[in-house]
């Protein structure tokens, strides 16, 4: 017979390994480039690898010209190239570090805000698997599209005068009112700073 504290322990790591199984991502069978999540980030629903402002290439190992790329987006050298922390969308869901307005997810998720993963079975995307996310009960479904980076997080939102898109896009996914569903979504908003 095992012990009080034995079986507490035995329990407490079965829990865990059911929880990392259930909610977890499949990581393993990623749709990118080997090496994406060294420095991007992997929309496994559309196998592209989403590199930072700094970086190019298939698996974004490729380095750019700094200065010209961090002026280009409205960056000194080292602001443009440094992690901050809660200064990204929805602060990477807890899912990722924040690189100056960009999320680097986690591997497994993606999105701007690092809130989307493929269900391991169906390999659909899902909004904040693991979370207890639930949408609006009511209201207006609204589909956001994942458009490359370069469009919306790489510009330094700090020099915007009224950064209107941003503060639309935060309110439209904190609302519950997002659905991943094209067909359901009574609008659609592209996110970006054009």
């Amino acid at each position: 017979m095992l012990q009080p504290a034995v079986l507490c322990r035995h329990l407490f790591l079965a829990a865990f390994i059911f929880c990392l199984v259930t909610y977890a991502p499949v990581v393993g069978d990623s749709a990118c480039t080997a090496g994406c999540h060294l420095h991007g980030t992997c929309n496994e629903e559309l196998a592209r690898c989403d590199c930072p402002r700094h970086r190019s290439g298939a698996n974004c190992s490729e380095q750019l010209h700094l200065p010209s790329v961090c002026k280009k987006y409205g960056f000194d050298v080292v602001s443009c190239t440094q992690e901050t922390p809660g200064h990204c969308l929805n602060n990477c869901t807890g899912r990722g570090r924040c690189w100056a307005g960009w999320c680097q997810c986690q591997p497994g998720f993606y999105g701007a805000d690092c809130s989307l993963s493929l269900d391991p079975v169906t390999r659909q995307p899902v909004l904040l698997a693991g979370l207890g996310y639930r949408p609006a009960a009511r209201g207006p479904a609204i589909y956001i599209y994942e458009v490359p980076p370069r469009f919306n997080t790489w510009r330094n939102i700090d020099k915007f005068d009224r950064p209107l898109y941003a503060h639309l896009w935060k309110r439209i996914v904190s609302s519950g009112h997002r659905t991943l569903d094209p067909d359901a979504a009574d609008y659609f908003f592209i996110p970006t700073d054009f």
